[in-house]
């Protein structure tokens, strides 16, 4: 009934034994100044002292008798004493020792100095700790030992024994504790810190969060009297653990507690981290499909208007908080009727301080760009708002980005936006060299998914003259969009053959690639007969016009001899007439026309008009 806490020990080996009790639990040891009553007198002597489990207090004339356990006295029923410190400068033992107090049980007392004063709280916190629980949140309104009880009860909030922690919250000492806060001295900072620390330690295990939710109201005032950041900080991560259950995250989902939320982390004066902490909590509500309404229609501006000025650990957070809500079909239409993009552009800039922090920043931003834009089909606000504001250079400046995710996203964003009409291919298109020089980088990496879509961003460019035009102005673009080509020719043929017979309608190109060794990956494909043939030959048809080709297809025995098979085929008549036409190109060349006409090719093209 006590709770005195004993280890069995194992049975003896020698059969004449009986089995004996191990020796209590160790709670505490250290040296007291005991007291020692003698025949004539009472002395005060220096002991090594033992707190053990079975609420008693062992005493040895040597430290080393504790090992054959055999204390010169002990002082028993702890559990249910009373205890205090001792001022009294007439007290006898005061002469002796400084730190004095007292301890009564069973009609008897007996006196302890402790080494110093914090000695003499650890001593009387331990003691009471014997106590059950109840009894401990009841000292609180004791005139002598409140500091002690408060220091007792919070320390038992980190206690690993089974049951303690969850005992502590159903018997209400965090509603104690906190009201305790309000009459302690706040200046006692070692007490505070110990408070405080136990709300966050105490919310750590699962069965005590909803109990300890139901009196959230009471972790807000507490969070309001902490003087101190890092006693903010404790009540935040207590806030936070409890918001991992779902009635919790009801519970703040609710309007008022929003609102404090909102209000305190964008409070200037608190830490970077504790902010965090708090817009953590806000994020937790919004997994609850029943807040995202209250968080949408409450903290969306607000939210929106103070991305600029958050540190970017916040501000990762809050973009999480704004792409849960857009998961409801019916808050997405309300986030897209809000400007949101021209304060998610600047955020891309932070490409050029790379960190770990910043890379998931980024990652949040691309993701909400992306949901807007394509999401985005009616009025395209958000598009002209991205164009508008810088949003598409920054956009592909973010290609540059060690994140991976970071990259997909944000090509999924320009690829969704020049599909959407040629002016846009246009806007995209004018980055010319920067745009090349990312994606080619980009097309490097060993990601099909990624180099998927910057062939496709590229092919919407070449389908139309204008962005087509514009984007290979310069010889230096076109030389490195013929290498990126050569990066991605054998993984993703069709594509690039496509583009590139769009891209060889443009005479610098033409003239660019019958110097390039991507001709000879063309060649190689004809020779295959690999399909798109269509493609393929549109390639060569485009370039053979140039002057260039004549030096480029001579010596190309085997290109010419499949050509010439094409046209005794059965192919389609537009590939037919393709290879016809660079055949005609091509001879013009007298070493191409000595290959064709070796080849037999005048019977075959004879053999063709007929």
């Amino acid at each position: 009934s006590s709770g005195n806490l004993f280890v069995i020990m194992q049975p003896s080996q020698d059969e004449g034994k009986k089995d004996k009790k191990a020796r209590p639990k160790t709670l505490k040891i250290g040296f007291l100044f005991v007291e020692e009553k003698g025949r004539m007198k009472r002395t005060f002597k220096n002991r090594f002292c033992i707190l053990t489990s079975a609420c008693e207090v062992e005493w040895y004339k040597k430290q080393e008798d504790q090992v054959n356990h055999r204390p010169a006295g002990a002082f028993k029923h702890l559990q249910s004493c009373e205890i205090a410190e001792v001022d009294d400068q007439s007290n006898i033992y005061i002469q002796h020792n400084q730190w004095v107090f007292v301890v009564k049980a069973q009609n008897k007392t007996h006196y302890f100095g402790a080494v110093d004063d914090q000695d003499r709280m650890n001593w009387m916190t331990e003691i009471i700790k014997l106590r059950p629980i109840p009894e401990i949140i009841s000292l609180l309104d004791s005139n002598t030992i409140s500091r002690h009880a408060a220091f007792a009860l919070a320390n038992q909030a980190g206690s690993k024994a089974e049951g303690v922690q969850t005992s502590i919250v159903k018997c209400g000492a965090v509603e104690a504790l906190v009201k305790y806060l309000f009459k302690a001295n706040a200046s006692d900072e070692k007490l505070m810190d110990t408070i405080y620390y136990s709300f966050s330690k105490l919310c750590e295990k699962d069965e005590n969060k909803p109990e300890i939710g139901k009196i959230h109201q009471l972790l807000f005032n507490a969070y309001g009297k902490g003087e101190q950041e890092r006693w903010k900080g404790f009540v935040a991560k207590a806030i936070l653990q409890c918001a991992t259950v779902e009635e919790n995250k009801v519970r703040f989902g609710q309007l008022p507690n929003l609102k404090w939320l909102y209000d305190n982390l964008t409070n200037k004066d608190i830490s970077e981290q504790t902010s965090n902490t708090l817009a953590e909590v806000i994020y937790l509500c919004a997994t609850n499909d029943g807040n995202k309404a209250n968080i949408t229609q409450s903290l969306l501006s607000p939210i929106i208007n103070y991305l600029s000025s958050a540190k970017p650990i916040v501000q990762t957070v809050l973009l999480r908080i704004i792409i849960r809500c857009a998961e409801n079909g019916t808050q997405l239409e309300v986030i897209k009727t809000f400007p949101i993009i021209p304060f998610l552009v600047p955020l891309l800039s932070y490409v050029t301080k790379p960190s770990p922090q910043i890379n998931d920043l980024l990652e949040e931003v691309v993701k909400l760009i992306h949901l807007l834009l394509v999401n985005d089909t009616s009025t395209h606000k958000n598009k002209s708002e991205l164009k508008n504001n810088g949003g598409l250079e920054n956009l592909v400046n973010v290609l540059a980005s060690e994140n991976n995710n970071v990259k997909e996203t944000s090509l999924s964003s320009l690829l969704h936006f020049v599909s959407v009409s040629e002016e846009n291919s246009l806007d995209l298109a004018k980055l010319g060299e920067n745009l090349i020089i990312f994606i080619c980088l980009t097309r490097q990496l060993n990601f099909e998914s990624i180099q998927e879509k910057t062939l496709k961003i590229l092919f919407r460019l070449s389908e139309n003259a204008p962005p087509r035009d514009e984007l290979v102005r310069s010889y230096k673009t076109i030389s490195h969009l013929l290498d990126g080509y050569l990066e991605s020719c054998e993984k993703f043929p069709d594509l690039t053959l496509h583009s590139l017979a769009n891209y060889s309608l443009v005479d610098k190109v033409k003239i660019q690639m019958n110097k390039h060794v991507i001709l000879s990956f063309v060649f190689k494909r004809v020779q295959d007969y690999g399909e798109p043939m269509h493609h393929t030959l549109s390639v060569l048809r485009n370039c053979s016009i140039h002057a260039f080709a004549k030096i480029a297809y001579s010596g190309q025995v085997g290109v010419l001899k499949c050509l010439l098979s094409i046209l005794n085929s059965r192919y389609e008549d537009d590939v037919q007439i393709l290879a016809a036409e660079i055949l005609a190109n091509c001879v013009v060349e007298r070493a191409n026309a000595t290959i064709v006409r070796d080849s037999g090719g005048v019977a075959t093209l004879i053999s063709a008009l007929s």
